[in-house]
């Protein structure tokens, strides 16, 4: 066994012991301190650590940095390749290039002015008619906030359509939770703004949705109603002349993970798992914990690594811990971020970035090749600096 792997099995080993005898801060503390600091955020698991633990965390990182070699558990086998990225097999829809040549993408949406179809819930309080933008809202009630644009041909006139997040709140009391949606806007001849289409589930949060082959698709996930939402699944929907209908997006549900290859970086144990209920699983004497769908994921879970912006990466949230406990009582033995990739039926692992367990994961963002983890203190909830890795192409380097 080469050095490297020596220093990194010692370092898992010990902070395997560590857990065993550190007595984590109660767990209702934990949560209500959570939940104080950490409004609408992703909360992937609720366990606890010493600092020492921390510390032995991320000497692991450093010591798979600086070896080539796979991580601790034994000596490669001919099966395991030292390059964990697998590319896809089958390509799926993917998202157009930024640059788009046409005047809609120069409007200054913040500001603009756009004729807004009525709401096709009669229920819905939203503005409609024409609608002032200021500062990216309409003034008045009800009042629409509209942001983050992306575009592509929907209605297949050859010229494209921009897609906005859109939120309504009704009145001031109003906190526009659990009202999002996308609205389709369209640039009329003489340069009017004019949305026609309200689409996806109202209520849920849009991280992240792009335009390809006629087709919008988005990474949308549950706020106060989870209507079937399952971890790496993602929703599509093609103008059919009127109307905006649901059609097979081509990204199957994240089912089973592998994570044989990057246990050692986190302390889980190595084995495949079948996501069950809640995306966990059991197996030799743990949980799995995967980002709950049924949280209000307000985080980017298909990052653009290779460039390409093809959807085809996924970035879910993974905490493990001993069964037979509660999940908020059981200590800590690993937590971090999986990178997957996927051929459009199935997931491979790709990565995983460890967190350290004194931390609570927040939101995570990535732009160019720059991953940002939002941090919070486990024992009081206060925010710290945010962890960042970069990626290399191959995988993520502190």
């Amino acid at each position: 066994m080469t050095e490297p792997r020596q220093i990194e099995t010692a370092l898992r080993e010990l902070r395997v012991a560590v857990a065993r005898v550190v007595t984590p801060p109660p767990p209702e503390t934990i949560r209500a301190r959570a939940r104080r600091h950490i409004p609408r955020q992703v909360i992937t698991g609720l366990v606890a650590a010493a600092s020492v633990a921390a510390i032995l965390v991320g000497a692991v990182a450093v010591v798979r940095d600086t070896a080539s070699a796979p991580p601790p558990g034994g000596e490669p086998t001919p099966s395991v390749s030292p390059t964990l990225l697998v590319r896809p097999t089958r390509p799926l829809p993917s998202r157009p290039p930024a640059t788009v040549n046409d005047p809609i993408a120069g409007t200054d949406w913040p500001n603009a002015t756009i004729t807004v179809s009525r709401h096709p819930d009669p229920a819905v309080r939203c503005p409609s008619g024409r609608v002032q933008l200021r500062g990216g809202e309409s003034t008045g009630w009800p009042r629409v906030t509209l942001d983050l644009p992306a575009y592509g041909d929907l209605t297949g006139d050859g010229r494209p359509e921009a897609v906005l997040r859109a939120h309504c709140t009704a009145d001031v009391e109003d906190s526009g939770d659990g009202t999002g949606q996308l609205l389709v806007v369209t640039r009329e001849s003489g340069g009017t703004l004019r949305a026609f289409g309200w689409v996806g589930p109202r209520g849920a949060l849009y991280p992240e949705f792009w335009v390809a082959g006629g087709v919008l698709y988005a990474d949308a996930h549950p706020w106060h109603t989870n209507w079937g939402y399952e971890l790496g699944a993602v929703l599509a929907y093609r103008w059919q002349g009127g109307t905006f209908a649901p059609v097979d997006s081509g990204h199957r549900p994240l089912a089973e993970v592998d994570l044989s290859t990057v246990a050692g970086w986190i302390g889980c144990p190595g084995a495949r798992v079948q996501l069950g209920p809640e995306s966990t699983a059991v197996r030799d004497g743990f949980v799995f914990d995967f980002t709950q769908p049924i949280q209000p994921i307000d985080v980017t879970l298909r990052p653009d690594l290779d460039g390409t912006g093809n959807g085809q990466y996924l970035m879910v949230g993974v905490t493990c811990y001993p069964s037979g406990t509660r999940p908020d009582n059981a200590p800590p033995t690993g937590q971090g971020l999986l990178v997957l990739v996927s051929n459009g039926d199935t997931y491979r692992t790709a990565d995983l970035v460890p967190v350290d367990p004194e931390h609570i994961i927040g939101r995570w963002t990535f732009a160019g090749a720059e991953l940002t983890i939002e941090r919070y203190e486990r024992s009081s909830g206060e925010l710290v600096p945010p962890d960042v890795w970069y990626w290399n192409g191959t995988n993520f380097q502190p």
